[in-house]
């Protein structure tokens, strides 16, 4: 057999062995015990009425905010980890009133008010290749300040401004909460190499807030690009 014909044949069969050797790196694309991801996504809540003990209701617009993740792999499959995220929804109060002016019984509030989550979460991925679904659980905590007066208007530190005189600070509080949320989702991840990933996913989410007739339950979409180590 000539030397060329050595050649040929060695290359026909390095490329029938080629996915051979390279399927179990595709397949694992290098997630294992120990490594973590850090994520940074986009969350979009949707739009939510909430009803309270004695006829007050509440709607929040759809927004979208921002959101940062961390993952500790337990296995190669299962993580723990915390998210944190941040966003400004519209909303509008309807307050009954119980001696209404004629025409009306609600007088409306609107605004923009304040929300962060800080939610702690269990999750399992499905399979090794590079696109893995993934189910989770969380739980944790709502912080939202309404910007809703809390009370009259305060005057704060007082001092001598050479350029506009004697100068007061004027500070209102506001009403503000902090509740336990929890919830569950799913999402897809799809690997983009060994240290970059693109996550999509969808969660429903409940949180009890005082004086609601039911616990707040609402949905949010995320996309996210994540970075593993």
């Amino acid at each position: 057999m000539e030397p060329s014909q050595h050649l040929l044949r060695g290359a026909r069969v390095a490329l029938l062995a080629a996915p051979l050797f390279c399927y179990p790196a595709f397949a694992q694309e290098g997630l294992a015990k120990g490594d973590y991801d850090f994520t940074v996504f986009i969350p979009y809540l949707d739009s939510v009425d909430e009803d309270f003990v004695g006829g007050t209701r509440v709607h929040v617009d759809s927004d979208v905010g921002l959101g940062f993740g961390f993952d500790y792999f337990m296995t190669d499959n299962t993580t723990v980890g915390g998210t944190f995220t941040y966003s400004q929804p519209d909303v509008e109060v309807s307050l009954h009133v119980q001696n209404p002016p004629p025409g009306g019984s609600f007088s409306l509030l609107r605004g923009e008010m304040e929300a962060m989550g800080f939610m702690g979460n269990i999750t399992h991925q499905f399979g090794k290749g590079k696109l893995r679904p993934y189910a989770f659980g969380q739980l944790g905590w709502i912080y939202v300040d309404t910007n809703i007066a809390d009370g009259p208007p305060s005057t704060g530190g007082c001092w001598w401004d050479p350029w506009w005189g004697y100068t007061c600070t004027v500070y209102q509080d506001t009403k503000t909460s902090t509740e336990f949320s929890y919830g569950f989702g799913v999402g897809v991840r799809m690997n983009l190499g060994r240290t970059m990933f693109l996550d999509l996913g969808w969660i429903q989410q409940w949180t009890d807030w005082p004086q609601a007739v039911s616990p707040d339950n609402y949905s949010t979409y995320r996309v996210g690009l994540g970075f593993h180590h």
